[in-house]
């Protein structure tokens, strides 16, 4: 079965692993170099977001942005930010 081109999966497909593995595996989905179940689950959620937000007028466009943003490595690049942001202090 098929929904806006995510495939159906089984939610031993989507179960993570230990905290270093589940690291691992969202910063290869959000590099955009993996593919898969746990992949299409964060597209999906993203796609709602990006509707709810108003960037994407329903969730076939959502879809497609949220598979831009990972597969160009600039959802990388915003984890990597919030990774490195330093408040001001006052």
């Amino acid at each position: 079965m098929n929904w806006l081109g995510i495939a159906r999966a089984s939610v031993a497909e989507l179960s993570g692993g230990n905290a270093k593995e589940n690291a691992a595996t969202l910063e290869a989905i959000l590099a955009g170099k993996t593919t898969g179940p746990k992949r299409d689950m964060v597209v999906v959620n993203a796609a709602a977001g990006f509707v709810v937000a108003g960037l994407a007028r329903d969730l076939k466009d959502g879809i497609e942005l949220a598979r831009l943003q990972l597969d160009s490595g600039r959802a990388l690049e915003k984890l990597r930010a919030l990774q490195n942001f330093q408040p001001k202090m006052s």
